[in-house]
C-alpha cells in the first residue's frame, strides 16, 4: 500500500500520484471526509470531481466513506 495525501484536491504535485500508481493499474481511494455534514447532491459532485481528477491522471478511483473505511481496519483478516 502507498499512500498519497492531500488536504484539497490533488494538491500540488498530482504528478507524484501518477508515479505512486505507475503502469500497473493500481486503484485509488477517495475519502472525501471534508464534505462529510454536504447536502447530499454537493457530496455528490465533490466525490465525481475526485474521481474525474484521477481518471485523468490515468488511475481509476473509488469511493469510500470514512465509516466503509473504519470497518476495513477493524476487521480481523487472516495474513499469510
Amino acid at each position: 500500500m502507498r499512500l498519497y495525501l492531500s488536504s484539497f484536491r490533488m494538491g500540488d504535485h498530482p504528478d507524484y500520484l501518477a508515479a505512486l500508481a505507475g503502469e500497473s493499474g493500481r486503484g485509488a481511494v477517495v475519502i472525501a471526509n471534508a464534505l462529510d455534514d454536504a447536502p447530499a447532491g454537493l457530496r455528490r459532485s465533490g466525490v465525481e470531481n475526485e474521481l474525474a481528477g484521477l481518471a485523468g491522471l490515468g488511475v481509476t478511483g473509488r469511493f469510500m466513506a470514512a465509516p466503509e473505511l473504519l470497518k476495513c481496519a477493524i476487521i480481523p483478516r487472516n495474513v499469510n
